[in-house]
């Protein structure tokens, strides 16, 4: 996916849809650091609360 580059973040914030892509464009660059940061903070603890069920 590497080849895609800022268009995968700019995908991911757009919930998938062509048609948002604009709108995330022209987001200040702070709102959307903070969100993609928020998104990866969850799913690390999504998968270290996984890994701790897997456990049990």
């Amino acid at each position: 996916m590497d080849k895609y580059g800022l268009l995968n973040s700019v995908d991911v914030l757009a919930g998938g849809d062509i048609a948002r892509w604009n709108d995330i464009m022209r987001m200040r660059y702070e709102k959307v650091f903070v969100k993609l940061m928020m998104n990866k903070d969850l799913v690390n603890y999504q998968e270290r609360y996984a890994e701790i069920m897997r456990k049990k």
